[in-house]
């Protein structure tokens, strides 16, 4: 997959997606907004904190808090698995 970026790029996409479909848009929307909220430049209080950036690792911090214990293991596929064979996407 050398020189095929766009194939990690859509991977993040069809990740989300994923995850909106598991746990719910609500619940996905609340994680970006706090995560959004805490970090923010000027007064986030994480940022202002840790005096340091916000990694995908702190998102994915995010994610869990607000997604069901008994579905916690998706977040562990989609997003620290590296194969995408079992994500699909329902059509509606």
């Amino acid at each position: 997959m050398e020189h095929q970026d766009f194939v990690y790029y859509n991977k993040g996409v069809l990740a989300m997606y994923r995850l909106q479909q598991e746990i719910g848009e609500v619940q996905v929307n609340k994680a970006i907004q706090n995560f959004i909220y805490d970090w923010r430049s000027y007064t986030g209080l994480l940022k202002n904190s840790t005096n340091r950036y916000p990694t995908s690792i702190d998102l994915l911090e995010y994610l869990r808090s607000v997604t069901p214990e008994h579905q916690q293991s998706i977040t562990h596929e989609l997003f620290e698995e590296t194969s995408g064979n079992s994500t699909s996407l329902n059509k509606n």
